[in-house]
Parts: structure tokens; sequence; C-alpha cells
């Protein structure tokens, strides 16, 4: 008797499956003419919502990933607030924006977006004249997509902010908000703009239907918001980031499967170490498709992970199933073999040469007291405080512009069991420290 396995059904059964997939592929950044203004992130546009779904449904991944943004974090912004410029640097930080917020409380989900991303979206609102700028908030950076347009530089000039960009696939978004890109160079020039025409207006007794229409227009606009959109410079990325483990994310797509694998194994009744052989006669495609159905549905758990394999066989005289048991033990040194090499490689991508550091158990990985504190130098000097010099370059950009303090973020040396002395007074450890009230009369 022969069997074959129906290949159609089977072909229709991965293209159905929830967990069947091509693999997450690194977005193309090459300028596309497909009618849209912004540049889409990802083939389907949502390359960061599937970043996020890595981090989500991968347990290693996503305790490395909450353990980088904590560290990045560490005890929150310092300065020098003894100077004058200092203490206007602490009535700023305190209170950075409408929401009352202070800029610890933007430390935290700027760590999660530049660990996740590697990218940092700030949101900062001008003065009337330029002088400063009066408002910052955290931007979530999966919702921002960039304008196509650029300037005669070939500079980007703006971005887009939806809520929702794959709304019935048409990656046309109803309620989107077009924001200017953060141009420090612009913006110091809009300043001077201003203050040469409130000048004439002012000190010349000009009437104001003499004054030029960008003279006019810089008196009559009000505040306005410009996108700090900051990330490191990436050869071939020009519109969007790569985040530094991309080259692992097919090895976190496998150890997503393992655990869908290992959970579904528990689940079912019955799993792929099983044929079932389905003898009969008079099996059309739809007669098999519904039989399968209806089998999954009554004899095992709805993830197909570990579903047995089924085989159907035309045979006039005989109606009958025979299961057969394939050899469990081989198939399990093939997942805990897979499971090693899954594990090692999100462990390289991530740079984590003691996994201990991120809170990551693996076996016989356990190391001594020295040989952690070596190993955190190397995380630290090489991951960690590379991430943190570009959260405070950002933020420095706007502490520059407003003529305020250089921030720089605290170490949480997980080895110290003391208080950091060097933490500034009115911070406490933790990333939830509060800026100091200083009292100004400025």
């Amino acid at each position: 008797m022969q069997y074959k396995i129906e290949d159609d059904y089977i072909e229709i059964e991965l293209k159905n499956s929830e967990f069947s997939s091509g693999g997450l592929t690194i977005p193309s950044q090459e300028f596309k003419q497909d009618g849209l203004d912004y540049q889409k992130w990802g083939e389907k546009n949502n390359y960061p919502d599937e970043l996020l779904r890595l981090k989500r449904e991968s347990s290693m991944h996503g305790s490395i990933l909450a353990s980088k943004s904590s560290q990045v974090a560490g005890y929150g912004f310092t300065f020098d607030d003894t100077t004058p410029k200092g203490k206007r640097t602490a009535k700023f930080l305190r209170e950075i924006n409408s929401k009352g917020q202070d800029i610890n409380e933007l430390l935290n989900p700027v760590s999660d977006d530049i660990t996740t991303f590697n990218a940092i979206t700030l949101s900062c609102t001008f003065s009337k004249d330029w002088s400063k700028i009066t408002e910052v908030e955290h931007i979530d950076l999966s919702k921002i997509r960039i304008d196509k347009r650029l300037d005669d530089m070939g500079r980007i000039m703006g971005h887009w902010y939806a809520w929702e960009w794959d709304q019935n696939k048409s990656y046309r978004p109803k309620n989107r908000i077009w924001i200017n890109d953060f141009d420090y160079i612009n913006s110091i020039n809009k300043k001077e703009q201003y203050k040469q025409a409130l000048d004439r207006f002012t000190n010349e007794n000009s009437h104001f239907n003499s004054l030029s229409d960008i003279e006019k227009n810089i008196l009559k606009e009000g505040e306005r918001t410009a996108i700090l959109y900051f990330k490191p410079y990436q050869s071939g990325c020009f519109f969007y980031p790569t985040p530094d483990y991309s080259g692992a994310i097919t090895s976190i797509e496998s150890d997503i499967e393992s655990d869908i694998y290992a959970l579904s194994a528990i689940q079912n009744q019955f799993d792929a170490g099983y044929i079932l052989k389905v003898i009969g006669k008079g099996w059309s495609p739809e007669k098999k498709r519904n039989w399968v159905k209806n089998f999954y549905n009554n004899h095992t758990n709805t993830k197909k992970a570990k579903k047995p394999l089924i085989m159907f066989s035309d045979d006039k005289d005989s109606n009958d199933i025979v299961i057969e048991k394939l050899d469990v033990s081989d198939l399990n040194k093939t997942y805990v073999a897979i499971n090693d090499n899954v594990q090692s490689k999100i462990l390289t991508a991530h740079r984590l040469t003691n996994p201990m550091l991120a809170g990551v158990q693996v076996a016989g990985k356990l190391g001594g007291g020295n040989e952690l504190q070596d190993s955190y130098k190397i995380w630290y000097n090489t991951v960690i405080n590379p991430y943190q010099l570009m959260v405070t370059k950002a933020f420095n950009k706007i502490m520059k512009y407003n003529d305020m303090e250089t921030l720089s973020i605290v170490e949480s040396n997980p080895f110290t069991v003391e208080g950091n002395s060097n933490i500034a007074e009115g911070q406490e450890s933790g990333n939830n420290n509060e800026i100091k009230e200083v009292e100004t009369n400025e």
C-alpha cells in the first residue's frame, strides 16, 4: 500500500497558520515612488510593530531589552546645579512640559526606544519669539513616519504622526499630523529673524502692513513644534534606524516558535511525534480539509506547532486509521540543540558576554563575583554607555539651544551595594527620581 502527503492541503495549512512566517526582514531604505508622501517603514509599514511583537513574545530577548533599558536610564540625569545657569536648568527640568513631567520621567521611555529601535523622538515646542524651547515631550517612535520631501541639501524636512498606520491596508491614515523636523541652525535663524522684525516694527515705528510677508508671518505665528528625531549614523540607513540586534531576528523568531512547541506538547493529546494515516476512498480535497479541521478541533490545541502529521491514502478495499509514532527522543534532541543555538545567537547579537548581567540564566554560565565585575565593565563600556551618550546628545541639543547646563546620566552599577555618592542632590536611586526644586528670582 502506498501513502502520499497531500501537498495542496499542507500548503494551505501553512499559509493559514497563525505562526507560519517567512521571517521578519530588515526594511529597504530605498526611496520608492509609491504615491505616498511618506516613506513606509517596512514593506507593510509595520516594522516597528513587529519589533515590539518580538520583544513581547520572546522571553530572552524581552528580558535583555528590559535590562538594557533600565541600565541606560541609570539613576537619572545629573548636571551642575551650583551655577546661575544650573538654577535655570533645574527650574526647566523640574516641569519640562504641560503634563507636569520632569526630565527623568522622559528618560525611561526614551531609554526603552533607543534599546528597542535604536532611535529617539522628542517633541519640542518653541516660544513665540524662538528664544527658547518651552516644552519637551516623548513621542512614541512607532507612530512616526518620515516625510519624503527633502530640502535642497537632501535633508529631511518633516515627519508624520498617526496612531495607526495600516488602516484598511491603504497606508493612508485619516487622522495624521505633519510636524517639522528639528533643525538647530534653522531655529537659530528664526530667532534672529523674529528679533529683527520686532525691532523694525517697534523701534522704527513701522506700520505692520509695511513689513514683508516673511516678517508678518514670523510675528503672527504662535508657539510651534518640531520633532527631534535622533538616530546614530548607520551605513545605508537614511530614513529609519536598524536595531543593533537585527542580525538575530531570525533566532528571536525561532525562540518564540520553540516556546510554542513546548507549550503545545503539554496541551495537545497528540503531537508531531505521530503520523495519522487515513485510509479509504473518495477523499476529495474539500472532504480532506473538513476531516482534518474537525479532527484538530476535537483532539488538539488550536495552535499548529505540535499537531500530528496527517496523511491520506486511497484504498477502495479498506477504511481505517493507522497511528504511527515517530522517534520523539530524536525530536527532543533536535529541539534542545536548536534552542541552545538560538540562545547563543541572541546573546551574541546583544553583545551580552555574561547573560546574568541581563537577568538571563543559562546553564553553565554562572560565573564568580570577579568575573561578573569584569563582564559588567565590558558590558557598560561597549553597550550601555554608548546608548547613554546617544540619549544625552539628543537632550543636550535642547539644553544648548536654551543656554542651560549639559546633562549626563548617573551609572547604576548593580555591584555597588551602597548608594552612589555622585548622584546629584535631590535625586534618589532608581529611575523615578525627581529634579530638586530650586528657588530662583530669574
